[in-house]
């Protein structure tokens, strides 16, 4: 009666449908694209550390230009001093370090001017590079003297974001194109691998939707050959995208490599359905000339209760990743389970007035049935070998739990690009010659009550005996396996220091001490009682003889090129800000650490922790942060959600099914040849070295969820032959003859439809593409040989 009503308002049903579409038709255009990780991380206090650490020390956003040199003379200090000036004048650079930094600030060199009266001397630039050399503040950071290799490290603006991808482009831009260091400089770091994340997003935003529609269209036209069957179906499955995408914007959400397989999926489920209508009435109306609204009743009313049953077991697939802890993934769930929630109105209540408003009937239709003596060989098979069906079954599982065993969780976005990638090349060139990918921040901090009332330097991390234990923690991370750099305010004070005590390692043993050296690397102050000007400090007699006389003439330049109008670059930016805040109470040891697995970058992170606890004095406290920690911490977080959100669709799948055939055991049977494909799934990921990652981890809620579906029609139909008389041999037969063909048919069009996800250049993507259809493929051998095996062995009716 209901359906009657709905197919005799059809024209209703319709002016509805295209009056909520083009309400939300604007809203329904691509949006922003971020792909930040940070801010999906579950808000807990490790990104409340990060954001501390932000508004400390500034943007931990950094980009490496690295290259070779035979010999740092003036042109190299040249090329390297108007290479940064060049991106200093940049809004998105906050800062830039390179081999002439210090001399930049040490000796005010403002203007190209300056500079060149400062190289007049030869000695005078080659006892800076014997000097230099000596820094372990630069080794391994800025400058490799054993690998002939130096670097400018670019810190970005704290304004820009992963969205702001043209900010990065410029700069990587003016460094590669650089008139002098372009050709051999390369440029990498975490910027640069999440723009080229970003560039993969916006293709696979571009390609997606129309390579799917294109794949579904080809299909629809071989199975129906004409207009209708093709047209109606394809608006059925393209209006709930439409619909899903709109309301996403409109909860302004953003884009991200997760969320941009929606489109995709939701075309490949909304076929299914259409196609199980569509077939049905083409098939029940072939030959007849006149529409008939009893036949299309008719049709609706007898495949509602399993296209119900299925759609609503693979919402809950994606509704149960909902509760993920990861934004990205969640949004992912929700919205995904949504759209499905479309195509199933779409298909029960559009499509049947679709026919009826255009009144079609006796459509060509290809017949792909598959052979009834196929078919019934599968049968034959499942009476003769049911047990060994079974025990095969079962034994598959067992091989796929030990491969799950191997299954290695990552979340690094640098795995998540070719190895043969241009910035994995670049990223394995610095790696090899200077230090690790991966940067990790270790904040410490003097704890509020161990500072006495005074406040003096001495309970500030200046005490002397504070740095020296610093600097033993330091030493003792640089012996960690894949750490390769490890620099702090401490590395800056042995600097200058070993040049006067001849110790390696000295630390003075006063804070006051401590604070004048680390003065020596400020900016050259001004204001003072000389002619121009000028405070000269007397410790810059470090890198020359001729203190007083140089710093007194490179001053007199900048005052007479400033008073002209020339533009000056002057170095504002202090080297410390990064490693120690004004007041000496917080400070910071830049890590740098092997591009190595999740797994690997816990344990080091682990392996820190404990030393601080055992180095550190208790007055003070710390905390580890950075976005490569973030990341690499939520392997913990992914792994648990994964699990939780697994169990959480099984379990609301089961309940939906016992509920509908009212029977645990039939849910349990039903349930149970899904289940046993993910596994295996997961167990060859292992065995082939796949990682489970925020995309791949996805896979068991969705499979399970769309899998069902192809057991819920088996089982639907098994019981109404069951229910008919029929015996369980009879029904096995039977059913395979009525569900097999389509069964068969929805899987390969549903694996077709998601191929448009292995056109990506993204990893993890392809990957979901090429396991989701394998696993598709996996059930529907399962319900072709499990499912009936089970029924004949248990005998649930």
């Amino acid at each position: 009666m209901f359906y009657e009503k709905i197919i005799k308002n059809h024209r209703t049903v319709i002016y509805l449908v295209l009056a909520l579409t083009l309400v939300l038709l604007p809203f329904a255009r691509k949006n922003v694209i971020d792909n930040n990780i940070e801010e999906n991380v579950l808000h807990d206090e490790k990104l409340t550390n990060y954001n501390e650490f932000l508004k400390t020390f500034g943007n931990d956003r950094l980009l490496v230009a690295a290259f070779k040199y035979d010999k740092i003379d003036a042109n190299l200090i040249r090329s390297l001093y108007e290479l940064e000036n060049k991106l200093t004048k940049l809004k998105s650079v906050e800062r830039v370090i390179s081999p002439v930094s210090i001399l930049k600030q040490s000796f005010g060199l403002e203007t190209v001017e300056s500079l060149e009266v400062w190289l007049r001397s030869e000695n005078r630039l080659n006892n800076y590079v014997k000097k230099i050399y000596k820094f372990t503040s630069v080794s391994k950071t800025i400058l490799s003297p054993e690998n002939k290799t130096a670097s400018l490290v670019v810190r970005l603006n704290s304004h820009v974001s992963d969205t702001d991808v043209k900010s990065v482009e410029e700069i990587i831009n003016i460094i590669e194109t650089d008139r002098n260091l372009g050709k051999i400089i390369k440029v990498s770091g975490i910027p640069a691998i999440v723009t080229v994340i970003h560039k993969y997003t916006a293709r696979d935003q571009k390609l997606f939707t129309p390579a799917t529609i294109a794949i579904i269209t080809v299909i629809l036209f071989i199975l129906y050959r004409g207009a209708a069957g093709v047209l109606i179906p394809l608006a059925i499955i393209v209006l709930p995208l439409l619909w899903t995408q709109a309301i996403y914007n409109l909860n302004g959400n953003s884009t991200n490599f997760i969320t941009s397989m929606i489109p995709p999926l939701l075309l490949g489920i909304g076929l299914a359905g259409a196609i199980h209508v569509t077939t049905t009435y083409f098939e029940k109306t072939r030959r007849q000339k006149e529409f008939n609204v009893g036949v299309l009743v008719e049709t609706v009313k007898d495949l509602a209760p399993p296209i119900i049953m299925c759609q609503v077991t693979t919402i809950f697939g994606f509704a149960s990743l909902g509760t993920n802890g990861i934004g990205a993934i969640k949004h992912f769930g929700l919205y995904a389970g949504l759209g499905v929630f479309f195509t199933l109105i779409v298909a029960l209540f559009f499509l049947p007035a679709l026919f009826a408003y255009f009144k079609i009937t006796d459509q060509k239709t290809t017949d792909f049935q598959t052979s009834a003596a196929f078919l019934d060989f599968i049968a034959g098979s499942v009476f003769k070998y049911k047990y060994h069906i079974v025990a095969a079954a079962f034994f598959l599982c067992a091989a796929g739990l030990y491969g799950v065993t191997l299954l290695e969780v990552e979340t690094s976005l640098i795995k998540y690009l070719p190895p043969d990638h241009p910035e994995i090349i670049k990223g394995k060139f610095i790696e090899d010659n200077l230090f690790g990918s991966v940067p990790l921040q270790i904040v410490i901090k003097v704890n509020p009550g161990s500072v006495d009332k005074s406040a003096t330097l001495e309970s500030s991390l200046l005490n002397s005996s504070c740095c020296n234990k610093i600097s033993r923690f330091k030493d003792e991370i640089l012996k960690l396996d894949n750490v390769n750099s490890a620099v702090s305010y401490v590395n800056f004070i042995q600097d200058y220091d070993r040049e006067f005590s001849g110790e390696k390692n000295n630390i003075p043993p006063s804070a006051e001490e401590i604070k004048d050296y680390l003065d020596f690397y400020r900016p050259v102050p001004e204001g003072g009682d000389d002619e121009y000007d000028y405070e000269v400090i007397d410790v810059r007699g470090f890198f020359t003889d001729d203190t007083y006389e140089i710093i007194t003439e490179i001053k007199k330049i900048n005052t007479i090129e400033n008073a002209g109008g020339s533009e000056t670059t002057a170095a504002k930016e202090d080297l410390l800000d990064g490693f120690i805040a004004k007041d000496y109470m917080t400070a910071n040891i830049a890590v740098r650490i092997n591009d190595v697995s999740s797994k690997k970058l816990d344990e080091i992170f682990d392996n820190i922790e404990r030393l601080a606890k055992t180095h550190l004095p208790a007055n003070l406290s710390f905390y580890l942060t950075g976005r490569a920690y973030l990341w690499a911490r939520t392997s913990e977080i992914l792994a648990y959600n994964e699990i939780e959100n697994f169990a959480l669709s099984v379990v609301l799948i089961l309940g939906v099914i016992m509920l509908y055939f009212r029977s645990v055991y039939v849910g349990l049977i039903s349930v149970a040849p899904n289940i046993l494909p993910i596994i295996i799934l997961y167990g060859v990921m292992g065995y082939r070295g796949i990682a489970f990652n925020t995309v791949t981890g996805m896979i068991a809620s969705v499979a399970l969820g769309m899998a069902v579906d192809d057991t819920i029609h088996y089982m639907y139909e098994f019981r109404k032959n069951i229910y008919g008389g029929e015996s369980y041999e009879s029904s096995v037969v039977k059913t395979l003859r009525a569900k097999g063909s389509s069964m068969i048919f929805t899987s390969i069009v549903t694996s077709c439809a998601f191929s448009a996800l292995m056109i990506s250049e993204f990893i993890p993507t392809q990957h979901f593409g090429i396991l989701i259809s394998f696993n598709i493929f996996m059930a529907i051998v399962f319900d072709l040989f499990l499912t009936p095996a089970l029924m004949l062995i248990l005998r649930p009716f």
